[in-house]
C-alpha cells in the first residue's frame, strides 16, 4: 500500500514516502547514499501518514501495531500531530533521551509502556546512531560486504544472499 525511505548521503538525511508499494519507489532511491533504510507496510491504523516518521532528529521505522498508542498519547500529553502508532515510540524516545542518555535503558522503557507489537529501526542523527529493538522477535539483520541489511524474516536475507544472518533478540546499537 505505501512505502517510505531515509536516506543518508554523508552530507544530509532525507525523508522518501511513497502512497505506493516497493517495486515502484526503490526505482527512486540515491543507491549512492550512506544509510538507506527502507519500508513498506499495509494500512493498520492510517492511510494518511507514512513511514518513516521524523522530528527532534529521530526517526524511526516500525513493524507492528501499538494497540494502546491513544492512551499513551493522553498520559503523557504528547501532541498527537499523526494519526499513526509509530508516532508515539519516536516521542516516547525522545522523552526518555531527556531523561537518560544510556540507550538500552531508554528502549527498555519505551518496551515497558508500549502494549502490541514493536520491531523497530530507530535513526539518532545527533549521535550517530541505529537501534534495532524488538518485542516480538520478528526483526533480523545480515551482512553483505559493506552492507546491512535488515527485514522482518530471513527470508528476504537469503534471497539477496546476505551473511551472518542474526536474530534481533536485544536491542543493537550501531554505529553509522
Amino acid at each position: 500500500d505505501s512505502s517510505g525511505f531515509l536516506e543518508y548521503d554523508s552530507f544530509k538525511y532525507s525523508i522518501k514516502r511513497y502512497d505506493y508499494d516497493l517495486k515502484k519507489s526503490i526505482k527512486k532511491i540515491n543507491k549512492k547514499s550512506k544509510i538507506i533504510i527502507g519500508h513498506t507496510r499495509l494500512v493498520t491504523n492510517s492511510m494518511v501518514d507514512n513511514q518513516p516518521v521524523f522530528k527532534h532528529n529521530i526517526s524511526v521505522i516500525h513493524n507492528g501495531i501499538v494497540v494502546n498508542f491513544e492512551k499513551i498519547f493522553k498520559d503523557f500529553k504528547f501532541k498527537k500531530d499523526l494519526k499513526i502508532d509509530i508516532k508515539i515510540i519516536l516521542d516516547l524516545i525522545n522523552f526518555y533521551l531527556n531523561q537518560c542518555k544510556d540507550l538500552k535503558t531508554v528502549i527498555s522503557s519505551v518496551l515497558s509502556v508500549i502494549e502490541g507489537s514493536a520491531s523497530c529501526v530507530v535513526h539518532l542523527a545527533e549521535l550517530g546512531k541505529l537501534i534495532l529493538f524488538t518485542n516480538n522477535g520478528s526483526l533480523y539483520w545480515g551482512k553483505k560486504g559493506e552492507n546491512i541489511y535488515l527485514s522482518s524474516e530471513t527470508f528476504s536475507l537469503k534471497k539477496i544472499k546476505c551473511k551472518e544472518i542474526k536474530k534481533v533478540v536485544n536491542p543493537i546499537i550501531l554505529d553509522v
